[in-house]
């Protein structure tokens, strides 16, 4: 029952091929790996925009809420200078 190992020869490997492939047309054999590699870097592309906006909007977000602080902290000491930003504190504490 031992069978002896012989090298492969071309017309075994178109053997293989021809028993793989019955029933699909070559069209489809040739299509199918290009559209799967397109898609594929549609899908990558896609993925690496998103996570790149989404670090842009993050540091927008930032950016804006430092100078919304910077401005709120700039208005309240140039009121609190003023004499009625003043006159209010010492009524407040006192």
């Amino acid at each position: 029952m031992s069978r002896k190992l012989e090298p492969s020869t071309n017309n075994d490997k178109s053997d293989r091929i021809s028993q793989i492939s019955t029933g699909i047309p070559t069209s489809f054999l040739l299509v199918v790996p290009f559209v799967l590699q397109i898609f594929t870097t549609v899908e990558i592309t896609g993925y690496l925009s998103f996570r790149n906006g989404q670090k842009a909007v993050k540091d927008l977000v930032t950016q804006l809420r430092h100078e919304a602080s910077n401005r709120v902290t700039l208005h309240l000491a140039h009121y609190l200078a003023t004499d009625t930003g003043r006159r209010i504190m010492v009524r407040r504490v006192g």
